[in-house]
């Protein structure tokens, strides 16, 4: 295919994907991050909140709040959204597409592979994932340093640099951390591949002496010899070592000097933000004992999915393991096919994560350390999951469409792709999956037949359709806070046309859309946290007192416990409570009554006045 109808193709995908997988304004981080945002819009929005008032002052989200608030002041910010998003869609496409061509030199295997990639169910530890159905920060922030990454490999690297520093002020641990990663490993590659490429470039200096204009970069490393050889003047011959000298430092100089130009670059613009989050994190210190209830509350209270592996379910690790044999398969198969150099810098970063997950597992779970708790260094699994999909997706279809295999072998590999990044034990009695495994049987037998232009390009256009089946019960939402009305829904929307808007109000810990949704102030809820440190501590002193746990240490607070507590409450503890943060409303499910006047009532919730 032509340039132009390659980038048609994948701008026609990008395009496509949000009503095809039912794109979401809200969803589960938004109810953190809107109201953020809109306390930037207007500095009067739930001015009683204490979670909003702790976490507009100078966070780790500050510059991506800035960001996004700027546009929606100039636009709305459910476009300001939208937009993102669709860059957030876009640098994974190209990016995936990129490398997967660089692999497999195949357009139409690049554009399958990119397609399984967008829809596919994630394989990462730490319950983080590339790409979903709704705008986030940090899927923003891999979207841009997966890019700069590409430039890198393109060697362009100012662009490159510029890319990972704005990953850096959208999201600075991923901005940070993954950008040390590729760089270092960049750097290692450089150093291991020195020996090879300093005779490599002797050799194309002497062919060039000699009169060959354009000799490849990678030679064999017997031509070395050959070109020796060639050398017909004793005088010349005498100064060989003179010359190998000068190619094998020329060649340093022309790999390593751009890429540490690209590294002080990317250095100086994130210093800023480098230098504030510094700041920022040095003024929030609290003492090592404090610190140490902070591991507690982050890691084993708040947010273990996270941070603690020992806490993850086993189906977490038998899929991941899956992913990583289904790899170790197919890039030793592919190996030698490879470019030389995406083959050794990709070796580096598996082997560069790997040791840091290493780590962060004996300094979460052995050896508790708060600072290297809060870097999440699980997160990067994201990263080695994007390589693994790549060399898998397209590993399946190469053999699918080129293998000297029975066809009925070729039906099954070509269908491996569709089943992983599909395969979920919700799904597996849905009349939906099981009609989209039906079609992707069909698109298999297709795949091994692709032999013209027309039915790949229906190969691609059924893909999409075919995953848009799993996604045909979710509802496309631009603007709305929540796409289906419930009871909660109801109550929220009841309370914002009906109480003052200074209301503070006590509600069930897993209420997390009230705060957004009745644009009410509360006093605590299970989702948001915030990100200084004496705030951490105030939260879980809060969420103890709600649910009547004060004397309970830290270590066993869990959500469960929470909710039960809150459904315990009595009069005596509103008493307290009412003492403490002076609230007027009280929510509570009509299980549990309260002796208070009730002022609404749906077949859920019921809404009390103090």
């Amino acid at each position: 295919m032509k340039s132009a109808k390659i980038f048609f193709i994948l701008i026609l995908i990008i395009l496509s994907y949000p009503f095809l997988i039912k794109y979401v304004y809200v969803q589960h981080n938004q109810f953190e991050q809107i109201p953020l945002i809109l306390r930037f819009l207007n500095s009067k929005y739930l001015i009683q909140d204490w979670s909003i008032n702790l976490n507009t002052q100078f966070s780790p989200r500050y510059f991506y709040i800035l960001y996004i608030g700027i546009i929606g002041k100039f636009l709305s910010l459910p476009l300001a959204y939208f937009i993102n998003y669709l860059i957030m869609v876009s640098l994974i496409t190209f990016s995936s597409y990129f490398v997967a061509k660089r692999l497999f030199k195949s357009t139409f295997i690049s554009i399958l592979t990119t397609i399984f990639i967008l829809f596919g169910q994630k394989y990462t530890l730490g319950s983080n994932d590339l790409i979903g159905r709704d705008f986030d920060p940090s899927r923003l922030a891999f979207g841009l340093v997966l890019t700069a990454f590409v430039f890198v490999l393109k060697e362009n690297y100012i662009l490159s640099a510029i890319l990972f520093s704005l990953s850096t002020y959208l999201h600075p641990l991923i901005g940070l951390e993954v950008p040390v990663i590729f760089y270092s490993s960049y750097f290692i590659y450089i150093y291991i591949d020195k020996r090879n490429e300093a005779p490599r470039a002797y050799a194309r200096g002497i062919l060039k002496f000699f009169g060959e204009r354009n000799p490849p970069k990678h030679y064999p490393s017997t031509l070395l010899r050959q070109a020796q050889d060639s050398l017909r003047v004793s005088a010349i011959s005498h100064s060989s070592t003179s010359l190998h000298s000068w190619f094998s430092a020329k060649a340093d100089k022309d790999r390593i000097y751009p890429l540490l130009k690209s590294l002080v670059i990317y250095l100086l613009i994130s210093s800023y933000a480098i230098y504030n989050y510094l700041i920022s994190y040095q003024n929030q210190r609290i003492d090592k004992t404090s610190q140490d209830e902070l591991f507690t509350i982050i890691g084993h209270v708040r947010s273990p999915h996270h941070y603690l592996p020992l806490t993850w379910n086993f189906d977490v690790y038998i899929k991941f393991g899956i992913f990583l044999i289904l790899f170790m398969i197919f890039y030793k198969y592919y190996y030698e096919e490879f470019d030389p150099k995406y083959r050794k810098v990709f070796n580096i970063i598996i082997l560069q994560i790997s040791i840091l997950c290493f780590l962060s597992f004996v300094f979460t779970q052995l050896i508790p350390i708060y600072s290297i708790l809060i870097l999440q260094l699980f997160r990067m699994t994201v990263i080695v999951y994007w390589i693994f999909a790549i060399i898998i997706y397209s590993a399946c279809i190469k053999l699918s469409l080129y293998s000297k295999l029975h066809s009925k072998f070729k039906i099954v590999i070509a269908f491996i792709p569709f089943f992983i990044t599909t395969f979920s034990s919700t799904l597996l009695s849905s009349r939906s999956y099981i009609f989209f495994l039906v079609i992707s049987v069909i698109i298999s037998l297709l795949i091994i037949k692709a032999n013209n232009r027309i039915i790949k390009l229906f190969i691609i256009i059924l893909i999409l359709l075919n995953f848009s089946i799993l996604h045909r019960h979710f509802k496309f939402e631009f603007k709305q806070n929540y796409p289906y009305e419930t009871k909660e829904t109801q109550l929220a929307q009841w309370i914002k046309n009906n109480t003052p808007s200074d209301s503070i109000f006590l509600t069930p810990p897993d209420f997390y859309a009230f705060r957004l949704n009745a644009e009410r102030a509360i006093i605590v809820d299970w989702l948001v946290i915030p990100f200084e440190e004496k705030g951490i501590t105030e939260w879980i002193q809060r969420i103890k007192n709600v649910s009547g746990l004060e004397n309970e240490p830290n270590k066993n607070i869990s959500e469960y416990k929470v909710l039960t507590g809150y459904k315990k409450i009595d009069d005596k503890r509103l008493s307290y409570l009412r003492s403490l943060y002076n609230f007027q409303y009280v929510i509570s499910e009509n299980t549990f009554p309260l002796n208070l006047k009730i002022v609404y009532r749906n077949e859920l919730y019921t809404l009390y006045e103090i």
